[in-house]
């Protein structure tokens, strides 16, 4: 026998303590073997200059022989295992071959007296770190236990860090290696979608409550790099004669003792672009063209401009937040030298606030079992991009794909196929893949959990459902998501660890752009709070200017816990004292021409949400009842037409409150389960309940009353009041969408 390569203390030993036996025999103890190493040995990375890896300790070998047996790794997994996006694994067991896994305990140190860092060692930021060495062997089944062992000791180790034992892996085999520190990554997102539930910063910018329009090539995006700070672990197996793949994971237990940390850094890939964005969303912000602008500036004093520019200049006033009585000349220059000033370094503050909370979502929620990275790379790739993916410097990689590069094919990245991000909506960076799913789920959320060195838990939940159905004429999509994660680790995980929150999203999309969906959009933007149902009136000639084209539209809000602001919980706080969910109900009646009694959101809830508050009363009360009551209270009104109508509930049934009632008889249980899980919630963060049941038994409950269309638009009614009462308003995101003829409107 050859000498091997590790210097092991006891060869004759190990061999010895092995079952001379096939590697497919039960008798082989599927125990890890435990095989302790004479002294250090150090190996050079031959891509990673001035890296030194020293193996110590022991070498650690599992077999695994068998469709059932589980890779504490993951990196081997069974058939047909996938997760619900259709990802798979690094390696497949299968029922024809073994695998010997070779796991050491390994530092790595930088040469010359510099840290890892300093040579662009990515994953980690001292001068030594301790690392993760797994090598995986294929064997065929009926070779001797004894001789697979000592002919792969005799060729190994081999080592991620090594390019040269990347490119002489066999297909079936892989290595890997495990360390802590800070991951970059890049994430490429719409103009548009960064401000979708983000306008509030700008209208803190203005002082004012003034409605925000802000128009964008629908084709426009920004790229942000994000740095994630965890323990990785990184693997390379061999595909075929010509492919490698390159896979990156959450370890499975957390080293290191800190919450998640994600720094982001915005960079423009295109300034000429950017400027160009920039200098529309100022004028965007402001409301006033330039050239407007510098007329009224160049009067000496406002007194002296003609009457119409007095009314403008009254108008920009009130826009920028100052004293219409007493604001001169030097005031509204100085506000709108400050607004254009400020507006930079706003939206850059918009943008890193978006991708990091989306990218904290997003990774959160991939399991430890599953990759954030998977992409193929042919050899010439491979020898291009080892050298960084090793460092954990994803975006080289993540940039070819992006540029189509050859030989790079991208096969997942946090849980999608593409790089770039759409509909990034709600706290997601792209809601597409959730929506997909979370239809088919059932009413129930389990958490995707990790564990530390300590043994404790951190769970993150997707509580998100989502929904396709009729509103109207129309076919119209719609979700929410209950969302609740820790930042931090715990024996025992309890509600008062998470930050919490929840956000809704009503999408309609249209071939053609008629003035009833224009009147049915503005009317959801106005009950959600969005804008009032003046900013609609003034809105509507614009938008109605645009029918007959495709159009995509999205309302939505949100109201989550977000570090130190904690909107959700104090809006829980104020539940007591908001107008009831009967009231919300009525406001969310839908849109219907003829009546200000259907067309305003303030005379909707005072007209309607008394019958709805009956029927709660009464839930036994038929839907004929229902009409009766609701003809005979609208009878001696303005509004005896709405009760002729709702006597023919049967042929107007999505438009009536009878006929609502008709087609969802569940409706008060489900608004009553819907308060209660809030009030759950609110008891549960008081008393220090448990996660579980706790979150899983609110999560069943809220959903229950989103699956109708009618109740998710209360929904949003309902705590939106609550929020006005608990006076957080400013820290709800509140925005709805158009895009039509390769613009979008983001208004807010």
């Amino acid at each position: 026998m050859s000498p091997v390569r590790l210097p092991l203390a006891d060869v004759q030993a190990l061999i010895a303590s092995v079952a001379n036996a096939p590697l497919d025999s039960s008798t082989l103890d599927a125990k890890p073997i435990a095989a302790p190493l004479e002294r250090t040995q150090a190996f050079e990375s031959d891509t990673v200059s001035n890296v030194t890896a020293n193996v110590r300790g022991q070498v650690q070998i599992s077999l695994f022989n068998s469709l059932d047996d589980r890779d504490p790794d993951a990196i081997l997994v069974a058939p047909g295992e996938k997760d619900a996006f259709g990802f798979v694994g690094s390696l497949t067991l299968s029922a024809d071959r073994a695998w010997l896994k070779y796991r050491i305990e390994a530092g790595l140190k930088a040469s010359g007296a510099k840290t890892l860092a300093d040579i662009g060692f990515l994953l980690s930021v001292e001068a030594n770190a301790s690392a993760t060495l797994a090598d995986y062997r294929v064997h065929q089944r009926s070779q001797s236990a004894r001789d697979a062992i000592v002919a792969d000791l005799e060729g190994g180790p081999r080592l991620a860090l090594v390019l040269a034992d990347v490119e002489r892996l066999t297909p079936g085999d892989a290595v890997a290696i495990q360390i802590g520190g800070t991951l970059r990554a890049s994430v490429t997102l719409s103009w548009s979608d960064v401000f979708v539930g983000e306008v509030a910063p700008l209208s803190a910018l203005l002082k004012s409550s003034a409605l925000i329009a802000l128009t964008f090539d629908a084709g426009a995006t920004v790229t942000a790099n994000v740095a994630l700070t965890d323990d990785f672990l990184i693997v390379f197996s061999r595909v075929d004669d010509a492919t490698w793949q390159v896979g990156v994971k959450k370890a499975e237990c957390r080293s290191m003792g800190v919450g998640l940390q994600a720094g982001i850094d915005v960079a423009f890939a295109d300034p000429h672009a950017v400027e160009h964005i920039l200098s529309g969303l100022v004028d965007n912000v402001v409301g006033v063209p330039p050239d407007a602008v510098q007329r009224l500036l160049d009067k000496a004093t406002l007194a002296d401009l003609a009457p119409t520019d007095r009314a403008l200049a009254q108008s920009l006033i009130r826009r920028l937040g100052l004293d219409e009585t007493s604001a001169t000349r030097e005031d509204l220059k100085r506000r709108v030298d400050e607004v254009r000033s400020s507006i930079v370094d706003r939206i850059s503050d918009i943008a890193k606030a978006k991708v990091s909370a989306g990218f904290a979502y997003e990774y959160q929620r991939v399991s430890t079992s599953v990759h954030l990275l998977q992409a193929t790379l042919s050899h010439e790739r491979l020898r291009d991009l080892h050298d960084t993916l090793i460092r954990g410097n994803l975006q080289p990689t993540l940039t070819a794909i992006m540029n189509a590069r050859p030989g790079v094919t991208l096969q997942r990245y946090l849980n999608e196929k593409s790089v770039e991000r759409k509909q990034s909506w709600g706290f997601t960076l792209g809601i597409g893949k959730w929506f997909s799913i979370a239809g088919t789920d059932s009413r129930t959320i389990r958490p995707v959990v990790r564990r530390d060195f300590q043994d404790r838990r951190q769970e993150s939940y997707l509580g998100l459902r989502g929904y396709e159905g009729q509103w109207m004429k129309d076919t119209v999509k719609w979700s929410a998501d209950f969302n609740a994660e820790m930042a931090t680790f715990a024996h025992d995980p309890l509600v008062s660890h998470f930050a919490l929150g929840i956000h809704l999203l009503w999408e309609q999309t249209t071939d053609h752009l008629s003035e009833t969906d224009v009147d049915g959009l503005l009317d959801a933007a106005v009950l959600w709070g969005v804008m009032t149902q003046l900013d609609a009136a003034t809105l509507r000639p614009q938008l109605v200017a645009q029918t007959g084209r495709p159009c995509e539209a999205s309302v939505q809000m949100a109201i989550a816990d977000r570090g130190p602001r904690t909107a959700f919980r104090t809006m829980l706080a104020s539940l007591d004292r908001a107008p009831g969910i009967a009231t919300a109900l009525g406001a969310a009646m839908p849109w219907q021409a003829g009546s200000i009694g259907r067309t305003h959101v303030a005379v909707r809830r005072n007209l309607y949400g008394p019958l709805w508050q009956r029927y709660f009363d009464a839930p036994e009360m038929s839907p004929a009842l229902l009409a009766s009551s609701a003809q005979h209270a609208f009878a001696d009104g303005d509004f005896a037409d709405l009760g002729f109508e709702e006597l023919q509930f049967r042929a107007r049934r999505p438009f009536t409150f009878a006929g609502l009632a008709d087609l969802n008889p569940g409706t008060p249980a489900r608004a009553k389960g819907f308060r209660g899980a809030l009030d759950t919630l609110r008891a549960a963060l008081d008393s220090g309940a448990p996660s579980q049941p706790t979150l899983g038994s609110v999560f069943h409950d809220l959903s229950a009353f989103w699956e109708q269309s009618h109740h998710i638009r209360a929904a949003g009614a309902y705590l939106l009041e609550a929020a006005r009462t608990a006076r957080i308003l400013d820290d709800v995101g509140r925005t709805a969408t158009f895009t039509i003829d390769g613009k979008a409107l983001v208004l807010g």
